[in-house]
Protein backbone atom coordinates (compact mmCIF):
# COMPACT_ATOMS: atom_id res chain seq x y z
CA UNK A 1 0.00 0.00 0.00
CA UNK A 2 1.33 3.65 -1.00
CA UNK A 3 2.12 6.14 2.12
CA UNK A 4 0.90 9.46 0.94
CA UNK A 5 0.57 12.61 3.08
CA UNK A 6 -2.08 15.35 3.13
CA UNK A 7 -3.40 18.31 4.33
CA UNK A 8 -6.46 20.17 4.64
CA UNK A 9 -8.79 21.47 7.47
CA UNK A 10 -11.22 18.57 9.46
CA UNK A 11 -14.86 19.64 8.85
CA UNK A 12 -16.36 16.50 10.41
CA UNK A 13 -15.21 13.51 13.64
CA UNK A 14 -17.56 11.08 14.92
CA UNK A 15 -16.79 8.00 16.48
CA UNK A 16 -18.40 4.29 17.28
CA UNK A 17 -17.41 1.53 19.21
CA UNK A 18 -16.34 -2.04 18.15
CA UNK A 19 -17.79 -5.31 18.94
CA UNK A 20 -14.32 -6.45 21.01
CA UNK A 21 -14.07 -2.93 22.89
CA UNK A 22 -12.62 0.31 22.18
CA UNK A 23 -13.72 2.70 19.09
CA UNK A 24 -13.06 3.35 15.82
CA UNK A 25 -12.99 7.23 14.41
CA UNK A 26 -13.98 8.90 11.67
CA UNK A 27 -12.17 11.77 10.28
CA UNK A 28 -12.74 14.18 7.24
CA UNK A 29 -10.53 16.56 5.98
CA UNK A 30 -11.49 19.51 3.13
CA UNK A 31 -9.39 21.91 0.98
CA UNK A 32 -10.14 23.48 -2.08
CA UNK A 33 -9.72 20.30 -4.56
CA UNK A 34 -12.09 18.38 -2.41
CA UNK A 35 -12.40 16.06 0.72
CA UNK A 36 -10.88 12.81 1.83
CA UNK A 37 -12.26 10.68 5.14
CA UNK A 38 -9.82 8.51 7.16
CA UNK A 39 -10.20 6.41 9.76
CA UNK A 40 -7.96 6.11 13.35
CA UNK A 41 -8.24 3.26 15.67
CA UNK A 42 -8.28 3.65 19.18
CA UNK A 43 -4.81 3.68 21.00
CA UNK A 44 -3.76 5.85 17.85
CA UNK A 45 -6.59 8.16 18.07
CA UNK A 46 -5.91 8.30 22.08
CA UNK A 47 -2.61 9.15 21.01
CA UNK A 48 -3.33 12.28 18.60
CA UNK A 49 -6.75 13.08 19.87
CA UNK A 50 -4.89 16.66 21.28
CA UNK A 51 -4.15 17.44 17.90
CA UNK A 52 -7.60 16.74 16.73
CA UNK A 53 -9.87 19.22 16.24
CA UNK A 54 -12.74 21.07 14.31
CA UNK A 55 -11.99 23.48 11.61
CA UNK A 56 -8.11 23.45 12.22
CA UNK A 57 -5.35 22.92 9.39
CA UNK A 58 -3.65 19.24 9.87
CA UNK A 59 -1.38 17.09 8.01
CA UNK A 60 -2.27 13.50 7.79
CA UNK A 61 0.28 10.89 7.19
CA UNK A 62 -1.04 6.96 6.11
CA UNK A 63 -1.79 4.14 3.77
CA UNK A 64 -3.97 5.31 1.17
CA UNK A 65 -6.95 2.91 0.34
CA UNK A 66 -9.09 3.47 -2.48
CA UNK A 67 -13.18 2.92 -1.93
CA UNK A 68 -15.59 3.58 -4.85
CA UNK A 69 -17.97 3.87 -3.06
Amino acid sequence: REKVTVCGIINYMGSRPLKKGGKISFINIEDDAGSLEFVVFNEEFEKYKHLLKMDEFIFVEGELIYDSF
